[in-house]
Parts: C-alpha cells; sequence; structure tokens
C-alpha cells in the first residue's frame, strides 16, 4: 500500500471561518492505512511563506540543533495525577522539584528540569523511574462544579534540605519578588519592588501556581506577590518566606513552603493549564519546568452527546493503554552541548551582539536591565517534554488539547497533505466549547494559549512527528 506524508506547518496565514457542529463528524477525505502524520514546526522570521527555503538555526545554546536527530524519541502523553492519599484533607499534593529528564534523544545527555509531581513520598522518582515527577507534570483531572482541593509545595531543595539555586540567571532589576527585602529602587526594604542589584539572584527560588484561566477566590489565585520560598534548612537569615499577597484558602494548616488552594471549578468543560506565576519570575520558573494541564470535565455537559475521541489518560490504566484524546504542550528549547537548557543570561542575546559591544548604560543607572531580554526565541521544538518527537497512531478520529507553552512564540498551525493543505476543526478553548465547530486552515496560537481540535487522523494514520525549518 503506497504510503503518504502529512504536515503540521505554521504559518501566519489564513484567518478560520466558522462551521456548523455537525462538520465535526463529516468525512474529510477517503481512508488509508499507514499514513504517515507529522507535526512540523516553522522556524522562520517575521514574514512566513510556504517555501522550500530552510531558516539558518536561532543563536541559542552550545548545542547546534541541526546535530539532533529527529523523530525517533516518542512522544510522551502525560498520565492523570495520582489522589492524595496521606493528607485527606486535600484532593492533590503536588510539589515542584529539581531532577534529570531525557529530553534530547537517547545518547545525549539527560536535562536539569523542574516539575511537578505528587508531594508524598509514595510516590517519588521521576516517570522514568515509576515515579510521578515529570515536565510537563502529570495531568489534574478535575469535575465542573465540585470543589478541588491542591496543596502545592515548593520542594526546591537538595538531598540535605537546603535550598536549590535557580537553574537561569534571575536579573534583580526588575520589578520582581526581591526575598531578600533589601534594596529596593524607591529606597525602602522590603519584597515585591523594583530592586538596585544588577548582579544575579542566587538565593532560595520563590514560587506561586496559578490555574490559567480558572474560576478561582482572591486567595487561591496564585497572584505574582503570592509567592513562598521552599522551607529549606540554609534560608539566609532575613529573607522573607513569603510575598506580600501570600494567601490559602481558609481552615487548612499553615505550613512553611507550601500553600493550599481551593478551586470550585464553577464553570464549563475547558482545557485549563497550571504555571509558575511568581512576579519578575514567571518567564524563567516555566521555563525551567514548572507546567502542567488543569482538565475541567462535566459528566453532563455539553461534551457528553457530542462523541468526542477518547479515551484520555486515566488513574490505573494499564501500560499500553491507547489514547485518542492527547493533551500536548508545544515549547520551543535550547540547549547546551551537557544536555543543560540555555537561557540568556545578559542582554546582549536580544540585542543580536557579544557582550563586550553593547554600549548601554544599565540599572540601576539606567531603566535597562543588564540580564532580563525583552523577548527570547529557542531552536528546538519540544512537544510534552521530548525534543522532535513521534507518536504512533490508529485511523480514527483524535482529540488534541493543545497549549503554546512558549515564552515568546507564536505558533501558527495547519495540516498539510504532501502539498495540499487540509482543515482541521477547532471545538474549544480555555473557556470552554465554542458556539460554533470552527474550521482552521492555519490556526495560530499565542503564548500560554490553549485550544481543543479535532483531528482527522481517521484518515491520517502512522506516526505524529514535530519537524523544524
Amino acid at each position: 500500500m503506497k504510503k503518504k506524508t502529512f504536515f503540521y506547518r505554521l504559518f501566519m496565514l489564513n484567518k478560520p471561518d466558522s462551521i456548523f457542529q455537525n462538520k465535526l463528524t463529516q468525512r474529510i477525505i477517503s481512508q488509508r492505512p499507514f499514513i504517515k502524520f507529522l507535526i512540523t514546526i516553522i522556524f522562520t522570521g517575521a514574514t512566513l511563506t510556504a517555501s522550500n527555503t530552510f531558516a539558518a538555526p536561532l543563536p541559542g545554546g552550545t548545542l547546534d540543533p541541526t546535530t539532533i536527530p529527529k523523530y525517533i524519541s516518542p512522544l510522551v502523553i502525560p498520565p492523570a495525577m495520582p489522589k492524595s492519599s496521606s493528607d485527606p484533607a486535600v484532593d492533590y499534593q503536588i510539589a515542584l522539584r529539581q531532577f534529570q529528564q531525557q529530553i534530547l534523544p537517547s545518547g545525549f545527555p539527560a536535562t536539569t528540569v523542574w516539575g511537578d509531581g505528587y508531594g508524598s513520598l509514595d510516590h517519588p522518582g521521576t516517570m522514568a523511574q515509576g515515579g510521578t515527577f515529570n515536565s510537563p507534570a502529570f495531568t489534574v483531572e478535575a469535575i465542573s462544579n465540585t470543589t478541588t482541593n491542591v496543596k502545592w509545595i515548593n520542594d526546591l531543595v537538595d538531598a540535605n534540605g537546603n535550598f536549590l539555586p535557580h537553574l537561569f540567571a534571575v536579573d534583580q532589576t526588575l520589578h520582581w519578588a526581591n526575598p531578600s527585602a533589601q534594596g529596593c529602587k524607591d529606597g525602602t526594604n522590603r519584597t515585591d519592588c523594583t530592586g538596585t542589584d544588577p548582579t544575579a539572584y542566587t538565593g532560595p527560588v520563590p514560587i506561586i501556581t496559578h490555574v490559567h484561566g480558572a474560576h478561582v477566590g482572591a486567595e487561591s489565585d496564585g497572584f505574582p506577590e503570592a509567592w513562598h520560598l521552599p522551607n529549606a534548612l540554609n534560608t539566609p537569615i532575613g529573607f522573607a518566606t513569603q510575598g506580600t499577597r501570600w494567601g490559602q484558602a481558609p481552615g487548612f494548616l499553615i505550613v512553611t513552603g507550601q500553600a493550599v488552594f481551593q478551586y470550585p471549578n464553577d464553570q464549563a468543560e475547558s482545557t485549563l493549564w497550571f504555571h509558575d506565576h511568581t512576579l519578575g519570575l514567571t518567564r524563567l520558573n516555566v521555563y525551567a519546568g514548572s507546567a502542567g494541564f488543569w482538565l475541567l470535565r462535566d459528566p453532563l455537559g455539553q461534551e457528553a452527546g457530542l462523541n468526542l475521541p477518547g479515551p484520555a489518560p486515566r488513574l490505573g490504566d494499564v501500560p499500553g493503554t491507547q489514547y485518542y484524546e492527547i493533551p500536548i504542550v508545544i515549547q520551543d528549547r535550547s540547549f547546551n552541548a551537557d544536555g543543560s537548557l540555555f537561557y540568556p543570561d545578559n542582554r546582549a542575546f536580544f540585542e543580536g551582539v557579544t557582550p563586550n559591544k553593547l554600549k548601554i548604560d544599565f540599572a540601576p543607572t539606567s531603566n535597562i536591565a543588564p540580564i532580563w531580554n525583552p523577548e527570547a526565541f529557542f531552536n528546538v521544538m519540544v512537544a510534552n517534554g521530548v525534543a522532535w518527537p513521534y507518536q504512533n497512531v490508529d485511523q480514527a478520529r483524535y482529540r488534541l488539547r493543545l497549549l503554546n507553552g512558549s515564552n515568546s512564540r507564536f505558533l501558527n498551525l495547519s495540516l498539510i497533505v504532501v502539498s495540499q493543505e487540509i482543515p482541521f476543526y477547532q471545538i474549544g478553548a480555555e473557556q470552554g466549547l465554542l458556539y460554533d465547530v470552527v474550521r482552521i486552515q492555519t490556526g495560530t496560537y499565542t503564548i500560554y494559549d490553549t485550544e481543543d481540535i479535532i483531528n482527522p487522523i481517521k484518515v491520517l494514520a502512522h506516526q505524529i512527528h514535530s519537524r523544524p525549518y
């Protein structure tokens, strides 16, 4: 049987047009077996066209992205997050930790990342070790109009209980958390201010988790100033352990290094996600790995009668379960030759020059931060924590819950069958199902944006890949 090749491409082109609900179940094109399906990420410049001219790799770390083999690592589909067993007062105990993860293909060094997992001793270790810690995190499954209580734990400490410094250079001249509570630009000594120290911060890392798009009370929202430090043994004397707006749901014990948030889930079925939200550090903490899906379902809601593809990952699934609902977070990353993540540690990266050629007066003598970059683009596309993965698929409809988890990059997604663009169908976004199904020729996904689509893979079978231009 003849094979055909299909591509997901990223272009800044057409706007979607609306179609009626019954288009969701229409036959798109005739079925063919053993078809290869690709997710193709386009890395071109400001003007994107359907061209055979490939752009040179973007600058980044010391690992040349063209040396990374593609489509040899399987896509990781995040399992469901285990419920709390050791603390019956909460539904989930979720801790952010530092660990090694094989993002690059086998044979390349592992990468030090941060990721969330079940914050109790009965589920230690990474996903690769049979535990629950991974980046992106396992998925939180919540039910509409059913309250979910989560204990969020800052566990960025080493085996001895001492704090771990940040993976990247932290600019202290921004409006940021400032746990040292010293040296604010306005002359005060406090947290949550614009600092004056031009050197990189090396102390314990503040975090605060925010569920993006959730209806929630102020005390559980994860405001940027509601951060908390880990409960480390060596936190410097005088450091604040909480931000000025720290809070938690009433009735729960206050414990250093954690906060209990309450989510009423009083909204329709939707694709949400959780991530760090710390003042002046969100970009770095998310890049380090703080991200996970929060899927809100309603057994009696609008989705019940739509015959949508499934199943999605569930607690207790046996190994090898085939999933037809797949959450995918797409992120751009750069790496160094030792496998570590690259993130610029000076303004020169943004300006496109070497540091010795910068002719800029930096803060505190000017308002230009010396470390922070207004935006940064990276040269390796990562899907669910794996660089350029593949996924074997059946000839069936698939529901993809897509998240653009990049810091700066917009993604423009289209489905190409050899040279012909084939539509896919958007059914929802982060606030629930759309009024009508939207037929997408090319879809634009902004940063930290979620979309819910149906793919006609009933005619596009065999493998999901991602590929850069």
